[in-house]
């Protein structure tokens, strides 16, 4: 156990088709990955979606039945017309995903363990009050990861999170828009405001700030045809581990954007002259 975190180094490899879930005690799901991490302040479960039904079952802090919620022909319906628009748009993604590892090594950011593209259904919202219905009444569509750095590292310097808020934007830098970007807009504002504490007027500043950055790594001479060649490779393969990824851009003959963030967190006094810390749980919001 480490930092409240502790792994069961058996459940490392990936689960084909489903993912690992961290259960709040109230009953609401706080975070999904696809690798198996353990919080003590949390359940995990696993949970697959089957057309008719998705499974869900406890893991740790200790093993449960497994447990099966009916997905009703209407769910099925809209889930099966959302996974043909995604495969139509496997492009779209893959440049997004491309983005945010491209973003990440030139900002100097935690290494990119993989990125996945593939579209899951899980549960959303209170996975106790489904499972008592026996129905699944609430659920999201993930449709791709880019696993990114070390989820035992529970406290960040400010300018390292100015760098994760920069880092959610690349896939919108990447793929040129923000569809189907509502999650990594939700990072950009848990960075800036719960951990940066920001003020909303200087919000909007430093969202086009960053913005902008993250545009202008993407369209970087080096990092454009890395990114474009790693997006290409992605769509064909849907999978690629960091050897694939880092083989790809390169990373030590990437460009160095930190300095330029640097400049930035002085512009908005980023954690102050002295650069003082400010813990928080990441947790709270999974990479």
């Amino acid at each position: 156990m480490n930092n409240g975190l502790q792994t069961d180094s058996t459940e490392q490899a990936r689960r084909p088709g489903g993912c690992f879930l961290w259960v709040h005690s109230s009953g609401n799901i706080v975070g999904d990955r696809e690798l198996r991490h353990d919080l003590v302040n949390c359940e995990t479960w696993f949970s697959k979606y089957w057309g008719q039904h998705l499974s869900v079952q406890r893991l740790y802090p200790s093993g449960g039945p497994l447990e099966e919620l009916k997905v009703s022909p209407k769910l099925r319906q809209h889930i099966e017309r959302k996974r043909n628009l995604y495969f139509s748009e496997i492009v779209h993604y893959a440049r997004h995903e491309a983005g945010h590892a491209t973003t990440c090594h030139t900002l100097r950011l935690d290494l990119v363990n993989y990125i996945h593209l593939n579209l899951k259904v899980i549960p959303d919202g209170n996975l106790f009050d489904q499972i008592a219905a026996r129905e699944l009444i609430a659920f999201k569509l993930v449709k791709a990861v880019t696993s990114v750095g070390d989820p035992n590292n529970t406290s960040l310097e400010h300018l390292k999170a100015l760098a994760w808020a920069c880092y959610s934007l690349g896939g919108i830098a990447g793929c040129g828009n923000d569809i189907g970007a509502g999650g990594d807009l939700e990072m950009f504002h848990y960075f800036v405001t719960r951990v940066l504490e920001l003020d909303r007027a200087a919000v909007g500043r430093l969202q086009t700030e960053l913005q902008s950055l993250a545009n202008e790594i993407i369209r970087d001479p080096i990092v454009s045809p890395r990114h474009s060649e790693l997006a290409r490779c992605l769509s064909e393969s849907k999978y690629l581990d960091r050897d694939a990824v880092e083989k790809i851009l390169l990373p030590a003959s990437l460009p160095d954007y930190s300095p330029r963030l640097a400049e930035i967190a002085k512009k908005f006094n980023v954690g102050g002259a002295a650069g003082k810390r400010r813990s928080f749980p990441l947790s709270e919001f999974p990479l």
